[in-house]
């Protein structure tokens, strides 16, 4: 004769020794309320933090600082912008562990949701750096997440200001105006005829104030100029856009 085992019994008589405490229903529902909107804001601020690091590389087009070959990769690595990725997988923490806490998490295996929360993350993200929602926000409280550096210790990116015999003035995408001087070990990948408007790139090294040349050319994106934003100032949004115009 098979021995049963009654768990209700045993259930009261836990809660009554008070092991376990019954939670209120309106504690219950305030717990996922609260969860549900951490999680909520979370996706919101990742999408968000992600986007930045999207809208950073697509205006100052960093990719092309790999065109320099060995010379560019330093370069590109200082301007990534990595602060944007680390927050972002600051986000996606918490997130993670609160997808455990809810019923679908074990009827699907978690790195499957995991992978499309990361989809769904990564093309919100570059559907938001593709739209001119960015350029929006640049003109409001934000605009400090926007400001950008034109240059690094290995490279930079600017507009030519002036042409001089050995070298360029450059006005730099946060405004600054850098001398660049080249040298005879300087590589000129798409030749040395550089124009006042023109704008360039350039891998050396930064010293004192003044910038050496290892390699400079001319932007080869056509699209350069109009994501090169200057420093945003509150008032001044009809400036900035006949700045970019010129």
């Amino acid at each position: 004769m098979k021995h049963t085992i009654d768990i209700s019994n045993q259930v009261m008589k836990t809660i009554k020794q008070q092991q376990v405490t019954i939670r209120s229903k309106y504690f219950v529902l305030a717990e996922r309320v609260g969860l549900g909107g951490v999680f909520g804001l979370s996706i919101l601020l990742a999408v968000f933090f992600l986007n930045l690091a999207f809208y950073s590389l697509k205006t100052t087009n960093a990719l092309e600082y790999l065109s320099f070959g060995s010379l560019g990769a330093q370069a590109f690595l200082e301007s990534f912008p990595f602060e944007w990725l680390l927050i972002t997988i600051v986000f996606l923490i918490p997130i993670h562990f609160i997808m455990k806490k809810y019923d679908f998490s074990y009827k699907h295996p978690i790195t499957i949701i995991s992978l499309v929360l990361l989809t769904f993350v990564s093309v919100s993200a570059i559907s938001l750096a593709y739209s001119n929602v960015n350029e929006r926000l640049a003109m409001t409280d934000l605009q400090p997440l926007y400001m950008r550096k034109g240059m690094g210790k290995n490279g930079i990116i600017g507009k030519i200001k002036t042409v001089q015999d050995h070298g360029l003035l450059i006005e730099t995408l946060d405004n600054k105006i850098v001398t660049v001087n080249f040298t005879q070990e300087t590589h000129f990948p798409t030749g040395i005829d550089f124009h006042v408007g023109e704008y360039v790139r350039v891998v050396g090294d930064y010293s004192q104030g003044e910038f050496t040349a290892r390699g400079i050319r001319k932007s080869i994106s056509s699209d350069y100029p109009q994501f090169s934003l200057p420093h945003f100032q509150k008032g001044k949004g009809q400036m900035l856009l006949h700045h970019n115009q010129q």
